[in-house]
C-alpha cells in the first residue's frame, strides 16, 4: 500500500500516458508477479516472527495508513494512474489516491473471508 501510494501521487503528477506504458509493462510482468507474491506471503512469518509480530505490524500499517489519509488533501486523494488490471479482483485500469485507501480495505476483507473458517459471522 504504501509502495502504491508513492507510485500513484508520482505518476499522477505526470501525463495519463506514462502510467498507461507503466502499467502495461506491469501486465506484462503476471506471471512473475504472481510467483513473487505467493513467496511473500509464504515468508512472512519467518520474516515477522509469526502470527502475533505479523499482527502488531498489520496494526501500525493500519494505524499510519489512518494518519496519511487524515493528513491527504482533496488534490491528492484526486490524483491518478494506471494499473495493471488483471493482478487484483479490486484493480481497475485506473486509481486515484482516494481509492487507493478503499481498495487496501477491499483486498484485506476478501482475503479475510477466503481465510475464516467460521463463516456464520
Amino acid at each position: 500500500m504504501r509502495v502504491l501510494l508513492v507510485l500513484v501521487k508520482g505518476f499522477g503528477r505526470l501525463p495519463d500516458g506514462v502510467s498507461n506504458v507503466f502499467a502495461r509493462v506491469l501486465e506484462s510482468a503476471t506471471g512473475p508477479f504472481h510467483v513473487v507474491n505467493y513467496l511473500g506471503s509464504k515468508a512472512g512469518p519467518f520474516v515477522f516472527g509469526g502470527a502475533d509480530k505479523m499482527a502488531a505490524e498489520l496494526d501500525r500499517v493500519i494505524a499510519s495508513l489512518h494518519r496519511r489519509l487524515d493528513s491527504e488533501s482533496e488534490e491528492t486523494l484526486r490524483l491518478r494512474m494506471h494499473f495493471p488490471a488483471s493482478w487484483d479482483p479490486f484493480f481497475n485500469d485506473s486509481m486515484s489516491v482516494g481509492e487507493l485507501y478503499r481498495y487496501a480495505t477491499q483486498h484485506f476483507d476478501f482475503h479475510r473471508r477466503q481465510l475464516t473458517l467460521d463463516r456464520s459471522g
